[in-house]
């Protein structure tokens, strides 16, 4: 009896070794791996840039010496008018805000309002922001002279396709030491479009320059800066 439950002992342990390896075995063959995801997640910023002015042809690129040629006169003693064009279809003026906020404004102005029409000779002056116009006032130089830009007579245009919609022109206006230091062209309210450009072109004589009686004869030249802001 005893060798029997022995015997029996001995299969049952037997079986359950056999049984324990199986399965095992099976498991081994059956393991769970957990994988990391295969998809990336890709992230791009795109940030708010700034206002920008410039001279551009009708391409929309940068003129490298913008300029604008005032009309020839010949001597005078009599005071006279020289006129010229800023904002051509060769030299736009383009305002572009890829900004968040909608208004800007474009103005013109010299380096100085002391600034003076020059030539190379130490006394062949005269100037652009007189208020008695052809002939010396109260400023703080000796020479006459004034000039005026009128954007009324422009037009504006958006680039692709942006509305020109709450978008103007500026005033018609004169230099003036001291009060008129620079002149609006064009400017944009809060309801105006972000993330657009718009150029101006000017429509003949729309700067007006006066020149004092007997001027010297001479080329002269004087230099005015777009800025926005």
């Amino acid at each position: 009896m005893h060798k029997l439950i022995r015997k029996s002992l001995a299969k049952l342990n037997l079986f359950t070794a056999f049984l324990t390896a199986a399965l095992l075995i099976a498991g081994a063959g059956t393991a769970t791996y957990v994988l990391a995801s295969a998809v990336s997640e890709f992230s791009q910023t795109i940030s708010a840039g700034t206002l920008s002015v410039d001279f551009v042809d009708a391409d929309l690129v940068s003129v490298a010496s913008p300029s604008v040629t005032m009309g020839g006169i010949t001597f005078s003693f009599s005071t006279q008018d020289s006129t010229g064009q800023l904002g051509t279809d060769s030299q736009r003026i383009l305002a572009s805000n890829p900004t968040e906020t909608a208004a800007w404004s474009v103005t013109i102005a010299a380096s100085a309002n002391t600034d003076l029409w020059e030539n190379a000779g130490p006394t062949k002056y005269f100037d652009f922001n007189d208020s008695s116009g052809y002939t010396d006032g109260a400023d703080t130089d000796t020479y006459g002279g004034q000039m005026t830009i009128n954007p009324t007579t422009g037009t504006i245009t958006g680039v692709d396709g942006c509305a020109t919609t709450n978008v103007t022109k500026g005033s018609s206006n004169s230099f003036v030491e001291g009060t008129t230091d620079s002149i609006e062209i064009m400017s944009a309210d809060a309801s105006a479009p972000v993330g657009c450009r718009w150029y101006f072109i000017g429509a003949a004589s729309n700067v007006t320059q006066k020149i004092p009686a007997s001027q010297s004869v001479d080329v002269y030249t004087i230099d005015l800066t777009l800025t926005i802001s």
